[in-house]
């Protein structure tokens, strides 16, 4: 993870009714409490991070593919957090 704030794409905001903002995944990721490598996701290798929303009420998952996306920190995945990805990095 680098100190530039990350790119937010549109396809990280399809849970927009789960409180999947903009600024929750900011927030999310600047304040993550752990992570896992996601070998198996469709779109390639991903690191998923997991943070709260701003209210601190739900914990969110934010995807950003392990090898970079056009040379940038962009985040492609977005959504309150699984079980499984909760028990991965502890939080069960």
């Amino acid at each position: 993870m680098d100190d530039e704030e990350p790119v937010v794409l549109s396809s990280a905001l399809k849970r927009i009714r789960d409180g999947v903002t903009e600024e929750n995944l900011l927030h999310a990721y600047a304040h993550q409490v752990g992570s896992i490598i996601d070998e198996s996701h469709p779109d390639g290798p991903m690191i998923i991070f997991v943070g709260p929303s701003t209210s601190g009420m739900v914990m969110l998952e934010v995807g950003i593919p392990a090898h970079g996306w056009h040379g940038l920190t962009a985040i492609v995945h977005g959504m309150k957090a699984r079980p499984w990805v909760l028990q991965e990095v502890g939080l069960d």
